[in-house]
């Protein structure tokens, strides 16, 4: 005969051992979770799964890091594709600080500038046609106002206008003196701030066609008085004494702009210490010097 107690014993430890497999079964089942497939190496995880947050920024930093020591070993090929990305880094930091994106409760998002981007734009603003003919009519009732109570002089004396070549009443411009002693010589405008028209000229002197032996005329002068080195002269001719030494024919232009006498002759000779005392100008007034040599040198016997 079997025991009652015992067979009740045995179905409730079956029981048990059927609800504790069938609990641990279903906890099982609960904790295996489909994961989603890992992202491939420098890729973010997809969007679909979960939440997505940007990568941080030591990351970021060792990507930038490792990236610019390898830049100078990477083909031409890679190295357009990493510029064309840091170009467009560049494109988002700027545009970062120009503008921001603001998204309310509905979902609705607007780009709002930033202040400096606001600073940046102008601040006026086009009247309406209505002010701008009203400040017409008050400023034009201010000086009819003005005008009858007030007679106002500007600026009276009138300015003369005086050529430097020849102290006539003209622009220096217009000078007909200046323009006839340019048609059949070179024109030399001497000055402090033109270093180069006098290096030229030295070098002219140099270079310029002579004839040998000294020509009539007076005495070649080894020296120029000082009121004749401010002024405008002509080059008409030039003559080789020996190996290196020359001389110049030369004629002084006075302040009317008509050529100087000197000694009852016109033309005179000079040495090579003579011609660098000339050439030498030291101010700003331009000093003109007229080179006939070089269109049809003359001699004078």
């Amino acid at each position: 005969m079997i025991d009652q107690n015992a067979v009740a014993l045995s179905s409730s430890s079956d029981d048990q051992n059927a609800v504790a497999s069938s609990s641990s079964s279903s906890s099982d089942y609960v904790t295996l979770t489909q994961h989603p497939p890992a992202p491939k190496a420098g890729q973010l995880p997809s969007t679909n799964v979960g939440v997505v947050a940007p990568l941080r920024k030591t990351i970021v930093k060792n990507i930038l890091t490792n990236t610019l020591a390898a830049y100078s070993n990477m083909s031409e090929e890679d190295q357009y594709a990493i510029s064309l990305l840091a170009l467009q880094l560049e494109k988002v930091n700027t545009n970062s600080h120009d503008s921001s994106t603001v998204t309310n409760k509905s979902g609705l998002s607007v780009v709002v500038p930033s202040n400096a981007c606001i600073a940046t734009q102008p601040k006026n603003r086009l009247a309406p046609l209505r002010e701008s003919m009203k400040k017409k009519t008050k400023l034009s009732s201010q000086s009819s106002v003005v005008s009858v109570a007030h007679q106002v002089v500007c600026n009276s004396k009138k300015r003369r206008i005086t050529c430097s070549f020849c102290r006539c009443d003209h622009k220096i411009t217009a000078c007909d003196k200046k323009q006839r002693f340019g048609m059949y010589a070179t024109e030399y405008a001497l000055s402090v701030d033109h270093p180069l028209t006098t290096q030229s000229l030295r070098n002219r002197l140099k270079a310029m066609p002579a004839m040998e032996g000294c020509g009539k005329g007076s005495p070649p002068y080894e020296s120029i008085a000082k009121e004749y080195l401010p002024r405008n002269f002509i080059i008409h001719e030039a003559r080789t004494i020996g190996t290196n030494s020359r001389l110049w024919c030369i004629s002084f232009i006075g302040r009317d702009g008509e050529v100087m006498k000197t000694h009852l002759n016109e033309r005179i000779w000079i040495t090579y210490d003579a011609m660098n005392c000339l050439v030498t100008h030291k101010n700003k007034v331009r000093k003109y010097v007229y080179d006939e040599t070089i269109i049809s040198p003359q001699a004078h016997n």
